[in-house]
Order: C-alpha cells, then structure tokens, then sequence
C-alpha cells in the first residue's frame, strides 16, 4: 500500500480491534424489542464476535462459505454480523 495515505486495508475487523484497544470500557447500548436495554463494551464485543469466528471455524465453516443469520437487530445481530465479517477476513488470532 505505498504511496496511499493508510498503512493497512480498512477492514471492520480492524476498526473493531482498535475500538477494544483504545475504547475499550465505552459501552454499547442497544434495546431490545421487548424494551430491554443491554450493555456491553468494545472489549466483550470484540472477544465474543472472536470466539464465535473460532467456532465456526470450528465447526468446519470455510472462507467462501455462505452464512445467514435471523434475528433482531439488537446485540446478539450486531455480534453475528460482525463475527461473520471477522471470520472472512482470517482475522482470528
């Protein structure tokens, strides 16, 4: 990437990263559609979108491989959507 103003892709894996290291105590709030507020922070976030990238990978998932989800959009939406952007991009260390 010489010559371009950044030094890596951005990837929302690595947004996601950053955000746990740098922001990691700042909250997420979503409500739920039964009204329920829920609180987690960038650093759960992103150890909990990490370790479901493991398990799919796990499970026998491959690069390529279609995944769906069905779910509100409320936290545990946002967790798949990112898992799933996370595993794509072989970012599970």
């Amino acid at each position: 990437m010489l010559g371009l103003i950044m030094d890596r892709p951005l990837l929302i894996s690595s947004l996601l990263k950053y955000a746990a290291a740098i922001y990691g105590e700042q909250e997420i709030v979503s409500r739920a559609v039964s009204g329920e507020i829920h609180r987690y922070t960038y650093r759960a976030a992103d150890a909990r979108v990490r370790r479901m990238a493991r398990a799919l990978t796990g499970l026998g998932v491959e690069q390529g491989d279609r995944i769906a989800t069905l779910a509100w959009n409320d936290h545990r939406h946002t967790n798949c959507t990112l898992q799933r952007l996370v595993w794509a991009r072989c970012a599970i260390r």
